[in-house]
């Protein structure tokens, strides 16, 4: 929904998993250096449009930008 978007990590804070409270410190725990290797390469992730799912480029910005600062966070940068 585009409100989720405004804040994208408080509304992110509001998804949590059922067996764990947080996701980030439970990820850094239990990552491997294969793991971590790989999600490296998420840092310049950028999405490619697609023409049945036709996102707005502010939208597709916002995720990307969050997907970027979850990499980070997750491998301590």
């Amino acid at each position: 929904m585009d409100d989720d978007l405004r804040d994208v990590k408080a509304y992110a804070k509001t998804r949590v998993p059922a067996t764990y409270p947080d996701f980030v410190a439970f990820a850094k725990e239990t990552m491997s250096k294969r793991q971590k290797d790989m999600l490296r390469k998420l840092l310049e992730f950028k999405f490619k449009k697609h023409p049945r799912y036709n996102l707005d480029d502010k939208r597709l910005k916002i995720i990307e930008k969050f997907v970027g600062d979850r990499v980070k966070e997750l491998l301590g940068e």
